[in-house]
């Protein structure tokens, strides 16, 4: 494939478009690294590399809603309730689970704590920027999100010798009562 530098005409492609159907032997146009046209006919500035996709099939990338990709570190089960760590702190842009879920298609996704805590850490929407820096992976107006779990993860129940609390799903429900109850505490010490 030619180095585009973000900016290439792909050509003739079968295009699976989410809102328009699909576009037989249609064209994308992408000025640096943003899609700005999507039709037929379309013709790009001189020097602009160009793409025969002839035969081949284009769709928008995949968003993966949940996932663990990308990350050094995915559960920290020292406590049942940890919403103060943060899987931005973990990136990892040279992981190899990035280039494969690139690979498949994959895009963006939402970076998931673990379900090993009934209050896990704090998400964050990243772009697959394999190879690239950290920073450049977070979509910066995504919005915050944390992860609570419930289940089997939670209590620890394949795992007989944990003796961390909850280990019954009463004790996840009381865990959730008991931080909220202490949240609402701390917010009135703030008033």
């Amino acid at each position: 494939l030619p180095k585009t530098n973000g900016n290439v005409l792909i050509k003739n492609a079968r295009i699976l478009t989410v809102t328009k159907g699909t576009i037989p032997e249609g064209d994308i146009l992408v000025e640096n690294g943003k899609i700005v046209a999507v039709g037929k006919d379309i013709f790009a500035k001189g020097g602009v590399a160009i793409i025969d996709a002839k035969g081949k099939v284009v769709s928008p990338g995949i968003v993966d809603a949940h996932m663990h990709r990308g990350a050094d570190a995915i559960n920290e089960g020292t406590d049942s309730i940890t919403g103060e760590v943060r899987m931005e702190d973990v990136l990892n842009p040279t992981s190899r689970t990035l280039y494969h879920a690139l690979a498949g298609g994959e895009t963006t996704g939402m970076l998931l704590h673990g379900s090993a805590n009934i209050i896990g850490g704090q998400s964050k929407v990243i772009k697959f920027k394999y190879g690239r820096k950290s920073s450049e992976l977070p979509v910066k107006d995504a919005p915050r999100m944390i992860k609570f779990a419930l289940g089997e993860n939670v209590t620890r129940s394949g795992n007989s010798s944990s003796t961390r609390f909850p280990k019954t799903r009463m004790g996840v429900q009381a865990g959730y009562r008991r931080a909220f109850t202490e949240a609402k505490a701390y917010m009135e010490t703030w008033k």
